[in-house]
């Protein structure tokens, strides 16, 4: 049987990281303007 436990990490790590360049974006454009 597949085992969710590593997957579930793994989107879970993907979704942080796509959150924290979403902020990193947010900071850079909220500096420019």
């Amino acid at each position: 049987m597949f085992r969710l436990g590593p997957l579930l990490l793994f989107v879970g790590w993907i979704m942080l990281s796509a959150v924290n360049v979403g902020l990193a974006i947010a900071v850079s454009f909220s500096g420019i303007l």
